[in-house]
């Protein structure tokens, strides 16, 4: 129904820290089914580059493994735990995971909130990584680069909140990710 309405790609829940999200085969499957272009994402609950570490691991094998993404996977760092930390932590955190899943051969990028991306990440991580901003909002006023702009979900500016009858976060692709995923020959292309 929601590729009827016009979406074009879906970002699923992945996992939520090492927990697999007990309907993401069945969304994948029918995702795919439709030729929805796909991606991934990973709430951390890390709060040490060992953790995060564990996470990506399980990520890979639980989730990753034997399927392909047109978009990237995203590491999504915006808990409460991780605003106890310094920004040095949490860059390291987010690089950790980031790095070990690109050495895999996957496009990573990270998720996040406009302030916890302005407040809890270093530049350079901002900068080397793909970025997916969370703004419930008319703009994104985001001033770094960004390839995906979550403009809505429980409160949208911009249109209704639901998507196939059910409400939802909503997201704009500003990048190009399966044709630059698929060119590349990542995320299991």
């Amino acid at each position: 129904q929601a590729s009827n309405e016009g979406v074009k790609f879906a970002i699923l829940r992945g996992a939520y820290n090492r927990s697999k999200d007990n309907r993401f085969e069945e969304y994948y499957k029918n995702a795919k089914a439709v030729r929805l272009n796909v991606g991934v994402y990973q709430y951390s609950m890390a709060t040490t580059v060992d953790e995060a570490l564990a996470e990506a691991k399980f990520l890979e094998n639980n989730v990753l493994k034997g399927k392909k993404f047109e978009l990237p996977i995203y590491y999504d760092i915006e808990d409460n735990v991780q605003k106890n930390l310094s920004i040095n932590q949490v860059s390291n955190i987010a690089k950790t995971w980031l790095d070990y899943l690109e050495g895999k051969g996957y496009f990573v990028g990270i998720y996040s909130s406009k302030s916890f991306l302005e407040v809890y990440l270093n530049e350079d991580v901002r900068i080397d990584y793909s970025i997916w901003v969370a703004q419930w909002a008319t703009e994104c006023t985001y001033q770094g680069p960004y390839g995906m702009w979550q403009f809505g979900g429980e409160t949208n500016l911009i249109r209704t909140n639901k998507v196939a009858g059910v409400v939802c976060d909503q997201n704009y692709m500003i990048v190009d990710y399966p044709t630059l995923i698929i060119e590349k020959g990542m995320n299991g292309y």
